[in-house]
């Protein structure tokens, strides 16, 4: 039989755990790529030491 403490812990940790998974869930969601006719939209960009003709 578990001890009540090792109960409590394990309660804890279970918990701790699903405030995570969510946490990253809506992170990802929060996240997605945003599409506009089928493309991708771009909000930010690289500068490259190159002509933008290169």
């Amino acid at each position: 039989m578990i001890s009540r403490t090792a109960e409590w812990a394990l309660l804890s940790a279970g918990t701790v755990a699903a405030v995570g998974v969510g946490r990253v869930v809506s992170r990802r969601r929060r996240h997605q790529p945003e599409r506009q006719d089928g493309w991708y939209v771009v909000h930010r960009g690289v500068t490259v030491d190159r002509r933008a003709t290169e």
